[in-house]
């Protein structure tokens, strides 16, 4: 049996809920909120860059739920 099998059987979520992205995004705000600056270089853009992060609510393991922020703030400040 796989082990993605085994974690769907073993009846409980291993994956991020959108509670664990508030919770990344709270407090990791200064961290994130930097990379959006460094990559906008604009503070108003980088604020929506920023915001638009927290509204993306991908599913991804509760382990990766900190790259999957990190990836959302790239992916918008290219955008």
């Amino acid at each position: 049996m796989s082990q993605a099998t085994q974690v769907f059987m073993s009846g409980f979520t291993a994956y991020a809920t959108s509670d664990d992205f508030c919770r990344i995004f709270s407090e990791k705000m200064d961290r994130l909120y930097l990379l959006a600056l460094l990559l906008t270089a604009d503070a108003g853009r980088a604020e929506e860059c920023f915001v638009a992060g927290v509204g993306e609510g991908n599913p991804a393991f509760r382990a990766w739920a900190y790259s999957w922020a990190r990836r959302a703030i790239i992916q918008n400040g290219f955008g």
